[in-house]
This record gives structure tokens, C-alpha cells and sequence, in this order.
């Protein structure tokens, strides 16, 4: 399980762009953080090879957010299981993330078998 933002861990932080511009500010080899709304930045990333993260309102989302080509799909909690059991059953190469504000969601989400939990701290803007 993929524990993201927990401040007894090293972990990688996402970089929340909202424009191709932003892209150039983030770190080398990190991991930007997309609304999936945002179809040119998505599109950006995908041509240029940037590895991303979708942040998804839907199960539709979800699945589109694969075959963009996503390495990371976050969502809420409203979502986690439904878009885990799709990820799990199309053997989907993106993660499934579930935001939790509280660590002792970490206990439920590993029971689930949800691929991994992220903080919000972990995703830094500009």
C-alpha cells in the first residue's frame, strides 16, 4: 500500500499545475497534479512524457483517467472502493488513491485493498 503526505514517511509530493506553464516549475521527474478537467494540460503531459496524477469526480473519470495514460487516479472516499474493484478488474497500470485527512483512515483503506492513501500536504501548489 502506497502511504503519500504522512509525515513519518519520505514520500513523493504531487505538484498541483493549472497551466502548461507551471509544468516548468515543478522538480525533475515529478509528479504533477491534474484536475481531469484540465484536457490540454493532460494532453501536454501525455505528449511530452510528465508523469501525472488525475484527480477524478466520477467512476467514468476513473476509467478514462487509465487510458490517458495516468500513473496515479486520486479520489474521495465516495469513490475508493467502486474505482478500486474497476482498476482491479481491467488490471489498470495507474494507482487508485483515496484522500484521508485522518491516519486511522490508512486501517480501512489497506482492508479494502485500496492501492494507497494520499494527505493533502502532499500536494503543493504554486
Amino acid at each position: 500500500m502506497l502511504v503519500i503526505g504522512h509525515p513519518l514517511l519520505n514520500s513523493m509530493n504531487f505538484y498541483e499545475v493549472t497551466s502548461i506553464e507551471q509544468i516548468q516549475n515543478t522538480p525533475a521527474n515529478s509528479t504533477v497534479y491534474i484536475e481531469f478537467s484540465a484536457k490540454e494540460i493532460i494532453d501536454f503531459c501525455r505528449e511530452n512524457g510528465v508523469k501525472f496524477a488525475l484527480h477524478v469526480k466520477s467512476l467514468k473519470e476513473v476509467v478514462f483517467s487509465n487510458i490517458l495514460g495516468a500513473s496515479y487516479i486520486v479520489l474521495d472516499d465516495s469513490l475508493a472502493l467502486d474505482g478500486q474493484k474497476i482498476a482491479n478488474e481491467y488490471m489498470f497500470d495507474a494507482k487508485v488513491l483515496v484522500i484521508i485527512d485522518d491516519e486511522n483512515e490508512i486501517e480501512t483503506y489497506a482492508l479494502a485493498g485500496i492501492d494507497g492513501v494520499i494527505f493533502p500536504s502532499a500536494v503543493k501548489s504554486f
